[in-house]
């Protein structure tokens, strides 16, 4: 919020609050005025005090904790809050002892002294007595100020800037898919310009680059920047076909593992890791074995030769 609309802010959030404490006391009001001390202790246990949460709450939402809660900093956020709660737990100790030290500081005495025998002394809290008592409630401040700061981050989320994270997300997966097309369709002139292979594998591997690009432009799941594991390892299926159209004298085999753990895929990430694994093995004429293992929802691709040692790539 711009610095002019602060006040406007502050104002606005105390106006809502005390007017909430203002219907939570309305039937003590009538009592309130019998006797002096009735009014202090109506006005200081509950405008005054609920005045003071209210600045706590404020000062986390809007200030102390509002950076940290949206750069994911969440022990630093309730590291902040806590040494805030400690400040004014300390605060209201100091009001209740300047302000009202026989409503807030005394014990309640509950015992009257028999007639004609001495009165009874006061007993006050101590710090650390009423200091506890004071924290617990600062405590439950700090906790609705994270609820209602998380809340706002929600509402207030900007919709351009996540657009616009997918759409440079989609330009980079586009652009790598483009590059990675283009070259195979370079291969693809020798394929068609012989006559016996044109028929079969030449059209064959001219339906796969289609479905491929297909994949790649207007698939509504690649658009959104998730698919399913399903679509993305029958996608990798189509394009390992298309590499043995294309060169025949390499041959890939895929095996996946550990399927049934993994959760939705990133479009295009299984195609695209594959082809760095197989530019590593470029000119390669042995047979090769592509595995997928899925370890905590995360691809894993090793390719190797039959007696080879594997290779990792995430």
């Amino acid at each position: 919020m711009k610095s002019n609309k602060e006040p406007y802010r502050y104002l606005v959030h105390l106006a809502i609050v005390m007017a909430l404490l203002l219907l939570y006391t309305y039937r003590q009001l009538p009592y309130a005025f019998a006797t002096s001390f009735a009014t202090r202790w109506l006005f200081i246990r509950y405008f005054l005090y609920g005045f003071i949460n209210f600045n706590l709450f404020y000062l986390l939402v809007f200030w102390l904790i509002n950076k940290p809660v949206q750069q994911h900093r969440y022990v630093r956020s309730i590291l902040i809050a806590l040494s805030a709660a400690v400040v004014f737990s300390c605060l209201k100790y100091a009001v209740g002892t300047l302000w009202g030290p026989d409503v807030i500081i005394q014990r309640m005495v509950t015992i009257l002294p028999p007639k004609n025998a001495k009165p009874i002394p006061p007993t006050v809290f101590t710090f650390w007595e009423y200091f506890r008592i004071a924290f617990k409630t600062s405590v439950g401040v700090v906790i609705l100020a994270f609820g209602y700061r998380l809340f706002l981050d929600y509402r207030n989320e900007d919709p351009i800037k996540s657009q616009l994270a997918l759409v440079e997300s989609n330009a980079s997966r586009l652009s790598a898919g483009s590059q990675l097309l283009l070259k195979h369709l370079k291969a693809l002139t020798p394929l068609l310009t012989d006559e016996f292979r044109r028929s079969e594998e030449g059209v064959q591997a001219i339906l796969l680059i289609s479905e491929l690009l297909r994949y790649l432009l207007y698939d509504k799941e690649t658009a959104e920047g998730s698919t399913s594991l399903k679509k993305e390892l029958y996608y990798l299926q189509q394009y390992l076909s298309l590499r043995a159209c294309l060169y025949p004298e390499q041959r890939i085999e895929l095996e996946v593992r550990g399927e049934e753990y993994a959760g939705p895929a990133v479009p295009m990430q299984l195609l695209l890791t594959a082809e760095q694994l197989l530019q590593q093995r470029e000119g390669c004429k042995e047979e090769l074995l592509l595995t997928v293992n899925f370890e905590n929802n995360i691809p894993v691709m090793r390719m190797h030769k039959n007696t080879g040692i594997p290779s990792a790539i995430a």
